[in-house]
């Protein structure tokens, strides 16, 4: 086609979806000679703008195959509460004022037009058989795809052409009817020519052809001895081209199949061609209205298969890409469910363990909002001790009597509130233990909930110092640790043991090597963590966690009373403490407490430019001194450890 011919059906196409859309909506004010009133609009609206677009676009292309080819040629359509499409076209080639001379084809005749679309003593919202040219009741009753059959059956000269909705697929009788070509006779039948219009859903919910991809699509209608086109996209002026294009192809295609089966050819099997149209939902619409998508996409409504989960409340998710092994968060408000179907009975039939791990979620959510540095948050500390002590009743007993639906419906509850930000009113949270996992769980075949029972207890042994009231706080609250405890920190250790001690409970592991993860990837998946954090300096907010990729080697050498010189080969670290680059120095030794002599390397027999020392806070000896240059270090000098 050339582009003049292609801006023509564009120009005819933007018309007709013009006048579709004033039938939906407009009582007055046709041509928008005025800023619209709320009295211009009807109030309520009755029909559909989802499948509009594309029935429009298929009849003004195929009227231009009609005039090429000199084509009898009908067009039967399929999907329901459209008929605001059939009406738009037939008032604009004329037809409709033909037939309905008060439907002046003047702004008078459009402002009559549009009201009486769906409205008290107009006319109906579908393609009824009131409309100039319909012989097809559309939508649910799925009989487009035998009605075009019966008009092609001993009429050779005619195609009849058929708009298929994505939704109208799915009823019996049109799942059936795309097997009616096996009783098309080439000779003295005409030809019936498909056209599924796919824009994926069925009023707010996504369609069986919607689901599907393309391979999926094209084996379908294969094994149905069909021949599918595609026409995908929606660029206009792109998809006005293909779709030319794609006409030509299928009508030659048709015309050449009855030519050779007439020529007295035997023809054997035939796969006749059709068309597949993907489109978007609300194709040509707005694109954002109220800073909300619009154009693709539908409401998302969720129905709870789990008791645990948390997500049918939040505006969160993560996307794994395994080219790399990246999982990554994705939010906005769209990701918010309208509404969520929360019944105990529907989560029967799940995996204990995929309840396990999403008890862990819900866990994980709570402790993460509740180990805050801000200040006077008591009250929400009560509903976060609360929730989390929910979930660790019941998780259990979840386990153990699959058939207890008012212990589900606890969790469920719980995890709901956990997930929607009412409890983390007020307060800055860490996440770090998130961000974490999912380094972990993208790297490794791991569920998120069980990554979480690993990482958990970690994080709170390395951040606990900073803020060790809270923990005991927490410990006390949630977990009933006694303050009859001599020191915090045994109050905290208890409280993590007694956390892990239900992660086992719950059949969860709570160390790396529980679930045969070894080394080799830890440094690989801590630079991925911490790299790229939107401008933040470092990863989590109740402790920050800094690095530096770059690294070294050198030697760490330990000296003990008893057994002389030790060497170790070590790889030298270079974390970020205060604004200074330091290295630090990892010694395996491990044991009850001690003190040790570490011999630290020294630079050009000069004193160590700073050596400091981690009491308790990490279970490996180390040492920490800033080294600029680790290759040109020689000597040592003395400095006590604490392990």
């Amino acid at each position: 086609m050339t582009q003049p011919e292609l801006q023509k059906i564009d120009a005819y196409w933007r018309a007709s979806n013009y006048l579709a859309a004033g039938q939906l909506y407009l009582l007055d004010n046709p041509l928008l000679r005025r800023p619209l009133k709320r009295k211009d609009v009807k109030r309520k609206i009755v029909g559909h703008w989802g499948t509009v677009p594309g029935q429009n676009f298929v009849y003004v292309h195929l009227n231009r195959i009609i005039k090429k080819y000199d084509q009898d040629l009908i067009l039967i359509s399929g999907p329901g509460h459209g008929g605001n499409f059939f009406v738009a076209n037939a008032y604009l080639d004329g037809t409709y004022s033909e037939v309905y001379p008060n439907i002046s084809r003047d702004e008078e005749g459009m402002k009559k037009l549009f009201k009486q679309f769906s409205f008290p003593g107009g006319i109906s919202s579908h393609v009824a058989p009131e409309t100039p040219g319909s012989i097809n009741e559309g939508g649910e009753l799925g009989y487009s795809i035998a009605h075009a059959f019966g008009a092609a059956f001993d009429n050779p000269d005619l195609i009849v052409a058929c708009t298929v909705g994505d939704g109208e697929a799915e009823t019996g009788p049109l799942a059936t009817s795309w097997q009616s070509n096996k009783f098309l006779n080439p000779v003295g039948d005409g030809a019936v020519l498909p056209i599924l219009h796919l824009n994926g859903y069925k009023i707010s919910n996504p369609t069986v052809f919607g689901r599907m991809t393309h391979e999926e699509i094209e084996s379908f209608f294969k094994g149905c001895s069909w021949k599918p086109y595609f026409v995908e996209g929606d660029a206009p002026m792109t998809m006005h081209a293909k779709m030319a294009d794609t006409l030509d192809i299928v009508i030659n295609e048709i015309h050449d199949i009855q030519k050779r089966a007439r020529s007295g050819e035997k023809m054997g099997h035939i796969q006749w061609p059709m068309i597949v149209l993907r489109t978007p939902k609300g194709w040509t619409g707005p694109k954002v209205v109220d800073d909300k998508p619009i154009e693709g996409a539908l409401p998302v409504g969720v129905v709870l298969t789990i008791p645990a989960a948390g997500s049918e409340s939040s505006d969160s998710s993560v996307i794994t890409n395994e080219d790399g092994n990246y999982k990554r968060y994705i939010g906005g408000e769209c990701l918010i469910p309208k509404f969520a179907f929360m019944n105990p009975e529907v989560t029967f039939t799940m995996p204990p363990h995929q309840i396990a791990n999403g008890c862990s979620d819900i866990v994980a959510h709570l402790m993460e909002r509740y180990f805050t540095r801000v200040k006077h948050v008591d009250f929400t500390d009560r509903l976060i001790e609360g929730a989390i002590r929910t979930i660790l009743y019941h998780g259990p007993m979840a386990l153990e009597n699959p058939t207890d639906y008012d212990v589900r419906a606890e969790i469920m509850w719980a995890g709901t509130v956990a997930h929607n930000n009412l409890l983390n009113t007020g307060r800055i949270g860490d996440w770090a233990s998130h961000d974490i996992e999912h380094e972990l769980s993208a790297q490794y075949d791991i569920a998120h909930g069980a990554g979480l029972s690993i990482v958990f207890p970690a994080w709170m042994k390395y951040v606990y110092k900073t803020d060790i009231d809270k923990f005991v706080q927490f410990a006390v609250r949630v977990f009933d640790v006694s303050l009859a405890f001599d020191d915090p920190e045994k109050i905290v250790f208890e409280m993590i043991a007694r956390l892990e001690s239900w992660y086992r409970k719950m059949g969860l592991p709570t160390r790396l090597s529980d679930v045969g993860i070894g080394e080799e990837h830890l440094r690989e998946m801590a630079e991925k963590c911490l790299a790229e954090r939107d401008g933040r300096n470092g990863l989590g907010n109740f402790r920050a966690l800094h690095v530096d990729a770059r690294g070294a080697s050198a030697y760490l050498v330990i000296t003990s009373p008893h057994r002389g010189h030790i060497s170790v080969g070590l790889s030298l670290h270079i974390l970020h403490f205060g604004g200074h680059d330091r290295v630090v120095l990892y010694a395996s030794l491990r044991g009850g407490k001690r003190t040790l002599d570490a011999v630290v390397l020294e630079r050009n027999h000069a004193e160590a430019d700073e050596l400091s020392v981690f009491d308790h806070e990490v279970e490996l000896l180390l040492a920490i001194v800033v080294v600029p240059d680790p290759d040109a270090l020689h000597g040592v000098v003395h400095a006590p450890l604490l392990h």
